[in-house]
C-alpha cells in the first residue's frame, strides 16, 4: 500500500497557486478596507482648534479694522478720481483762457476794445480755474488726512495681526500634538487588529505548512504581513521603519538558517527519504556516499564518468545481488531480507519492491 501524500496532476498544483494568488490579493484588499475605515475616525479640526486659540474678539477687530481700511482705501481712490477730474477741467480751462487772453490783447494791440462776451467770457474761464484749482488742492488735503488715518489704521492692524499669529502659531502646535496623538491611536487600533492576525497565521504556517490546506494559510501569511509591512510604513518614522524592515530582515534569515542547520544535524523523515532514494539511485551509501558493490557493480564502478547514462544488461546473480548488503566504509546495512516475503529489499526505503511491506523509517 502506498502511504505517501498526493501531489495531484500539475494542472490542479497550477490551479492552487493560481488561486492562492488571487485569494492573497483579496485578502489583502479586504485587509485594506477594515483598516482604512479605522483610518476614516475623525481626528482634531483645525479650524475649531484656530477658533478656539485666536478668540473670537480679536478675529471681530481683525474684521472691523480691515473694514475700516478698505473703507479709507476707498475714499483715497474716490478723492484722486476727482483730482484726475479736477485737473482735465483745470487744463481745459487753462486753454480756454489762454485763447481769450490772446484775442483781448490782439484787441489792445489794434485799439478795439473787447467785447462784454469776450470779458464776460473771460472771467467765467477764470472763476472756473480758480475753483478747479481749489477744489483740487482741498482733494490734496483730504489725501493727506486719509493717508495719515490709513497708516495710523494700518499700525493697529499690524499689531492686532501680530497677536493673531502669535496665538496662531500656538494653535498650530496645539494641532500637531493632538494629531500626533491621533495617527498614534489610529496606528494602534490598526496594529491591535493586524498583529493578533499576523501572530495567528504565523502559527499556522509553522505548524500547518505539510497540511492540505497550506496555500489558505500561507495566502492569509502573506497579506496580513504586506499590510503590516504598510502601516508601519505609514505611521512610523522613516528611520524608525528601516531599522524593523532590518530587524525583521535579519530574524527571517535566522530562522531560515536554524531550520537548515536543524535540518542538516537531524533532518526530517522526508528530507532524509528524498536523500536515500536519490543515493541509491546513484548507486551510493547514503550514509557515506561510499560507491555500492553489489551484483554488476561489484567489479565495475558505475557511477564513474564514463559509465555515466550506460545501463547495464542485467544477468542473473549467484548470490550476491539475493543477500543482504552493508556498506564497507561506515557498516550501515543497505540491503536486508523482507520480514513479509523474504526477498532483499531496501534496507532505508519505507518499502518492500516485491511484496510492498511498509516499514517505519527510523
Amino acid at each position: 500500500m502506498n502511504v505517501g501524500k498526493q501531489i495531484g496532476p500539475i494542472s490542479h498544483r497550477i490551479m492552487i497557486y493560481a488561486f492562492s494568488a488571487i485569494l492573497t490579493v483579496l485578502l489583502i484588499w479586504a485587509i485594506g478596507h477594515i483598516l482604512s475605515d479605522i483610518g476614516n475616525i475623525e481626528g482634531p479640526n483645525w479650524q475649531t482648534i484656530q477658533t478656539e486659540a485666536i478668540g473670537n474678539s480679536l478675529q471681530d477687530q481683525e474684521q472691523k479694522l480691515n473694514e475700516e481700511k478698505n473703507t479709507i482705501v476707498a475714499q483715497i481712490k474716490n478723492q484722486q478720481e476727482n483730482q484726475k477730474i479736477l485737473k482735465n477741467s483745470m487744463s481745459s480751462s487753462k486753454e480756454t483762457m489762454e485763447q481769450l487772453l490772446s484775442l483781448h490783447r490782439l484787441a489792445l494791440e489794434k485799439s478795439v476794445k473787447p467785447t462784454v462776451d469776450q470779458q464776460n467770457a473771460l472771467a467765467e474761464s477764470q472763476t472756473l480755474y480758480l475753483s478747479s484749482q481749489q477744489q483740487f488742492q482741498q482733494a490734496n488735503n483730504e489725501i493727506v488726512v486719509l493717508t495719515e488715518k490709513l497708516r495710523q489704521l494700518q499700525q493697529e492692524i499690524d499689531t492686532i495681526t501680530q497677536k493673531i499669529d502669535t496665538r496662531r502659531e500656538l494653535g498650530q502646535e496645539k494641532f500637531d500634538t493632538l494629531m500626533r496623538t491621533h495617527r498614534w491611536k489610529t496606528a494602534g487600533l490598526k496594529l491591535l487588529l493586524i498583529i493578533p492576525l499576523l501572530f495567528g497565521v504565523t502559527w499556522l504556517l509553522v505548524y500547518k505548512r505539510k497540511s492540505d490546506f497550506a496555500p489558505l494559510v500561507f495566502a492569509a501569511f502573506v497579506a496580513t504581513f504586506v499590510q503590516t509591512g504598510m502601516i508601519m510604513q505609514q505611521y512610523f518614522p522613516a528611520e524608525f521603519f528601516h531599522y524593523i524592515l532590518i530587524g525583521v530582515a535579519i530574524l527571517v534569515v535566522i530562522i531560515i538558517l536554524r531550520h537548515l542547520i536543524q535540518l542538516a544535524s537531524s533532518p526530517q523523515k522526508d528530507w532524509l527519504l528524498k536523500q536515500y532514494k536519490e543515493a541509491y539511485r546513484k548507486w551510493l551509501c547514503p550514509i557515506c556516499n561510499f560507491p555500492i558493490r553489489r551484483g554488476l557493480r561489484k567489479e565495475v564502478d558505475w557511477s564513474s564518468s564514463k559509465f555515466r547514462g550506460a545501463i547495464p544488461i542485467w544477468q542473473k546473480e549467484d548470490d550476491t545481488s539475493e543477500a543482504p548488503y552493508t556498506c564497507p566504509s561506515c557498516g550501515q546495512n543497505l540491503y536486508e531480507k523482507c520480514e513479509e516475503c523474504q526477498h532483499i529489499r531496501h534496507s532505508l526505503l519505507p518499502f518492500c519492491e516485491a511484496c510492498s511491506r511498509h516499514k517505519e523509517m527510523v
